[in-house]
């Protein structure tokens, strides 16, 4: 928001004034404008909250998610091969298919791949394919 005022916290200040100056004192109440210049205030203070939280969040998941597989009890060890494969399809541009008994930790290694791949900017949406039917399946993933 470009002002004549020297800093935001200024701004911020002003604004508050001038929501109180448009306080009616015969009705005791706020004038529309009032109201909405308060509004407008509150809604800038959110967008900022807002904007430092998903920088936090994204520091966050960089910080968490440093080395890959990391998260994957054995994956030094008993999933070493599976590692081996997730660090070789997730640069492809291309479907994976996990599939496995429940509780295996598919979801796990989907968000492995995930967070190689190119996409890893990106959202990470988890579906249970099970839940769909199977007449749907090929018209809801094209």
């Amino acid at each position: 928001m470009i002002t004549e005022f020297d800093s935001e916290q200024r701004f911020k200040n002003e604004l508050e004034q001038m929501a109180l100056s448009y306080y009616n004192p015969n009705t005791g109440k706020q004038t529309v404008l009032a109201i909405a210049l308060a509004n407008s205030a509150r809604y800038q203070e959110l967008l900022e909250l807002k904007n430092l939280l998903a920088q936090d969040y994204h520091d966050l998941q960089k910080d968490v998610f440093t080395s890959v597989g990391q998260d994957l009890i054995g994956s030094r060890f008993g999933l070493k091969e599976v590692m081996e494969l997730v660090r070789q399809v997730a640069p492809l541009n291309s479907p994976v298919l996990l599939f496995g008994e429940s509780g295996t930790g598919k979801e796990l290694v989907a968000a492995a791949i995930h967070r190689l791949s190119q996409r890893k900017e990106k959202p990470f949406i988890k579906v249970n394919c099970g839940a769909i039917p199977e007449s749907l399946i090929d018209s809801e993933f094209k």
